[in-house]
């Protein structure tokens, strides 16, 4: 099921797209996220 989309041109990183993703999904839906390695940074893990 897509909860949310979030777009981004091909020389952004991955990584710099997942925050936005998740805070376009509304609240109740924000229980677990389940990524591959090319979304780790310090900013994703302390989000």
């Amino acid at each position: 099921m897509i909860l949310a989309v979030h777009t981004t041109p091909a020389n952004a990183h991955d990584s710099k797209g997942l925050v936005p993703l998740i805070k376009k999904m509304r609240t109740e839906h924000r229980q677990e996220v389940l990524a591959d390695k090319g979304y780790t940074s310090k900013a994703n893990d302390e989000f």
